[in-house]
């Protein structure tokens, strides 16, 4: 018995511990998260090496890809008109309550009294601001003073100044003199409105580009608005004509506006995506750089971002490439691809979660540069036909033909019609009018039915709501909505 109790004596079982199954798991958690932390190193290592070459490849083709590829040499002050833009935006003052009353009129053709008045008011307000204009468009250069220092996208708009409510007061201002008798000084408002368009167009960027196309359609708004009984017989309103004309018809000068606004686009993403790698930008849905939640999403999304961004760059080279060839929208539209998102992205919207937040370029902003370049051939036909009639006894043409080569350098093409035909003309009618086919490509002849029962009065001359977009050629009575109270 004694044998028997005595520990390791013969017949007794050695009990061995039990397992922590606590500690196990613990143990596999801890190599779980080094992993994970280790293949989210990896992946971002990777994805940045990637994302290296990709801007590598780039510089070795010559492309514009670094913020250092859009510095230009920077004039002196008083050869720079973008200090006097900036200039006119500021002096005027649209807090008054005289900017208030104009700016709450519709001003469409013809002026009432009122609005006479209160223009005449706005102009005298406003003398200081446009005696600034006139000195930028006598000086020689526009330089914005951009640094382009990283992060690009969070640089100041300049431009931004002169294109708000600069343009509503010219064009205002051209009506005026137009019904005043004064076309040379119509002409000078609509020459101004497209200096500061191509001075904005001076900055890189899509923002620039589009608001520029915005004051030109400002420009043609008011062009088409005064020519139905513009006189083109003096000398000097020809010369002013031809000018414009010459303007508005060179397409070249906007398809490359429109190339380097995405050329800008694409830089800026390249260097938003570098400097959210070197912690010096965040996310545009992150508002505290320095809260500590934002720093530890930066770390956890940074491979995403670098994942995305050789992706989002091609896709930007393929819109700058298409703008470089397409001559009209349907081309645009059917040589790029999935627009406003990557094929990969709709395929694989988790891994690529960054992509829309990079991906700056959409459809509808393509869209508005032809859509502002198709008011321009409008605009442009509508006074080479009335300088065609001021040389034919107040004949217009039968055939927009008849135009070319000494009114037009080319034939006008609808940039809104497939293969970018010429735009629409019916000169044998009480009236007569120039059309583009609009927005959905199709020629319905001159039709100008509203698409969609709408409760509002269009004052514009370019109304994109209809089946077809309609320039008359004759003066058209003014529609004025139902609450005006005149």
């Amino acid at each position: 018995m004694a044998n028997a109790s005595r520990p390791g004596g013969a017949g007794v079982r050695e009990l061995t511990p039990k397992r922590s199954w606590g500690k196990v798991l613990f143990k596999t958690c801890i190599l779980l998260v080094m992993a994970v932390v280790g293949a989210h190193w990896g992946w971002g290592k990777y994805a940045g090496a990637r994302f290296e070459n990709e801007l590598a490849r780039y510089r070795a083709a010559g492309e514009a890809i670094d913020p250092g590829d859009f510095l230009e040499p920077q004039p002196a002050d008083d050869q720079n008109a973008a200090l006097d833009l900036i200039a006119v935006g500021e002096l005027l003052d649209t807090r008054s309550k005289v900017w208030h009353r104009f700016d709450r009129l519709e001003m469409a053709f013809p002026l009432d009294d009122r609005e006479m008045r209160a223009l005449g008011n706005v102009l005298i307000a406003s003398k200081d601001a446009l005696r600034r204009l006139d000195a930028a468009m006598t000086k020689p250069h526009v330089h914005w003073k951009q640094s382009y220092e990283s992060p690009v996208m969070l640089a100041p708009d300049a431009w931004r100044s002169c294109t708000r409510n600069v343009p509503t007061l010219l064009r205002a201002a051209a009506l005026r003199s137009h019904q005043l008798g004064d076309d040379h000084d119509a002409l000078l408002r609509i020459r101004q409105l497209l200096f500061i368009a191509q001075a904005a167009n001076r900055d890189p960027s899509l923002g620039a580009h589009l608001e520029a196309g915005y004051v030109r359609d400002v420009a043609c708004d008011a062009i088409v608005c005064i020519a139905p009984d513009l006189s083109a017989r003096n000398q000097a309103i020809a010369n002013d004509l031809r000018t414009i004309i010459k303007n508005l018809s060179d397409d070249a000068a906007a398809r490359q506006s429109l190339v380097r606004a995405l050329e800008g686009e694409r830089m800026r993403t390249g260097d938003f995506v570098r400097c959210y790698a070197a912690g010096r930008s965040e996310l545009p849905f992150h508002r505290n750089e320095a809260d500590f939640e934002t720093r530890v999403t930066r770390i956890t999304m940074l491979p995403f971002a670098l994942n995305d961004a050789p992706m989002v760059l091609d896709h930007a080279t393929r819109l700058i490439n298409a703008a470089r060839s397409a001559s009209h929208w349907a081309a645009m539209r059917a040589s790029v691809r999935d627009l406003d998102q990557a094929t990969a992205m709709r395929e694989y919207p988790t891994l690529h979660c960054l992509t829309p937040a990079m991906m700056s370029t959409g459809e509808w902003q393509l869209r508005a540069h032809f859509c502002a370049l198709t008011s321009q051939h409008l605009a442009a036909t509508v006074l080479a036909i009335r300088l065609y009639a001021a040389d034919h006894d107040g004949r217009i043409p039968t055939d927009l033909e008849e135009l070319v080569p000494d009114y037009l350098t080319d034939l006008p093409t609808d940039p809104m019609a497939v293969g970018g035909r010429r735009l629409g003309f019916i000169p044998a009618s009480a009236k007569p009018m120039l059309y583009s086919v609009g927005d959905d490509g199709i020629d319905n002849g001159g039709d100008d039915r509203p698409i969609h029962e709408r409760p509002y009065v269009n004052s514009s001359n370019f109304d994109w709501q209809t089946q077809d977009l309609i320039v008359h050629l004759s003066r058209q009575p003014r529609i004025r909505p139902e609450n005006d109270d005149d």
